[in-house]
This record gives structure tokens, sequence and C-alpha cells, in this order.
């Protein structure tokens, strides 16, 4: 399988065929790993996280009230720091 040498190079940082490319009938690329850091910056893991907040305060597992006093205790830095 033929991909655009353009954007593999942009959304994979590959600059040059590698041995893979080789295989036939293979996108190397449809093969990476999921990438965290990416989906984070991508905005998946915020939704993910409010859409998790929704579902516990629906089920009763936590109140708005109970989430606001947690947030706003939190000591936000190096948590390892605050014993």
């Amino acid at each position: 399988m033929e991909t655009n040498p353009d954007r593999v190079k942009a959304e994979f940082g590959l600059v040059k065929k590698c041995v893979f490319h080789e295989i036939p009938n293979v996108d190397v690329t449809a093969l990476f790993p999921n990438d965290l850091l990416h989906d984070h910056a991508e905005g998946v893991t915020p939704v993910i996280i409010c859409l998790s907040l929704l579902n516990i305060i629906e089920c009763k597992h936590l109140s708005i009230n109970q989430l606001q006093n947690v947030l706003s205790t939190f000591k936000y830095g190096c948590n390892r720091c605050h014993k």
C-alpha cells in the first residue's frame, strides 16, 4: 500500500522510507500505537474525565458539592511534597 510521504512526515515524523514499507498491502503507519500525549493535547482526555465525572454524579456516588470541596482543597503542584 502506497502512503503519502508528506502525510507520513507531518503525522508520524518519519523522514525516510524504512524496510517495513516493503511489506505488501500493509500501511505501517496504521500499526503505530496510540499516543496518549497527543490524545490529551487534542482534548480527548478532558472529555473522558468530564463524562466520567458526570456519570459518577448522576449515579449519586459523588455530589457536585463534594466534588467542589475536593477540588477547592486539593494541593496542586508536586504531590509527593505534600504528605
